[in-house]
């Protein structure tokens, strides 16, 4: 299954799209299915196919156990740019949810312009129990959304911090954040030079 969805990716066209689609309808409990149905997800969201958007929601629902599935539904719905309320709703719903990846819903809802939620992203910001990722990705929310530049001293600290990771998530923060201004700071700071040409070249494109 996987391999099959791996190839169509090379051929984007309408047949392609429709037997994505007709694909990831299909239910089945079987793990190497579930693999496939979410690189399937994310080839249609690559091919941008809008029509796909209302499938590709439904797994939203709170009765969907497989988050990385979830996951998959919500970065495509992000590239397809989907500006369908009740859509963004219950992408939003996920912040009030038990789920492990809520950095990834803060970060589609500041490239989708959401503001609904910023009291609630501010919250995560200031929550002891927030990884470094989720409150990264909050300072970056509250800088391109609420305008509250303040929180960029904050993104400037995770580039120090002693975790590897959490300071490739704070490149990426820096970026969503639009801050061009912190780019003298980022070359300066212990990351890849794959990471700081990473964040020039997206941040001077704007």
């Amino acid at each position: 299954y996987y391999k099959a969805v791996f190839h169509l990716a090379n051929y984007p066209c309408e047949e392609s799209e429709m037997v994505l689609l007709d694909f990831i309808k299909y239910d089945s409990e079987k793990l190497e299915y579930k693999i496939a149905k979410r690189k399937a997800i994310e080839v249609l969201a690559i091919f941008d196919c809008k029509k796909a958007i209302p499938t590709i929601a439904d797994f939203l629902q709170n009765n969907n156990d497989d988050e990385y599935l979830i996951e998959t539904a919500i970065w495509s719905l992000d590239k397809l740019k989907c500006n369908n309320i009740d859509i963004i709703n219950k992408i939003c719903s996920l912040l009030y949810r038990q789920f492990n990846n809520k950095r990834l819903v803060i970060q589609t809802l500041t490239n989708l312009d959401v503001r609904k939620e910023i009291d609630k992203i501010r919250s995560l910001s200031k929550d002891k129990q927030s990884s470094n990722g989720v409150k990264g990705a909050a300072f970056a929310a509250l800088i391109k959304l609420a305008g509250e530049e303040d929180k960029l001293i904050e993104l400037k600290n995770f580039l120090r911090l002693s975790n590897q990771n959490d300071r490739h998530c704070a490149v990426q923060d820096i970026i969503n954040s639009g801050q061009i201004s912190a780019l003298p700071f980022l070359i300066k700071s212990p990351i890849s030079p794959s990471f700081k040409l990473q964040a020039i070249d997206s941040l001077w494109i704007n």
